[in-house]
């Protein structure tokens, strides 16, 4: 995963699947959700970039359905 808004939208979906993640998958995640700047502008992201999600996953500041 080299691009952080992708790692986000995978955490977060596999997030609202219940899924529970092996340790590396966990690191890795983990380690993209720890860089995100809460405090941008454009921290929120769409679960689908153009779609208008309105629920949001705070944790991964994701818009999902």
């Amino acid at each position: 995963m080299e691009y952080p808004a992708t790692a986000r939208r995978t955490g977060a979906l596999l997030e609202m699947l219940g899924y529970t993640a092996g340790i590396e998958l966990k690191r890795v995640l983990d380690g993209y959700r720890e860089t995100i700047v809460r405090d941008s502008p454009f921290a929120n992201i769409s679960l689908l970039p153009g779609v208008p999600y309105v629920n949001l996953n705070e944790r991964w500041l994701v818009k999902m359905p």
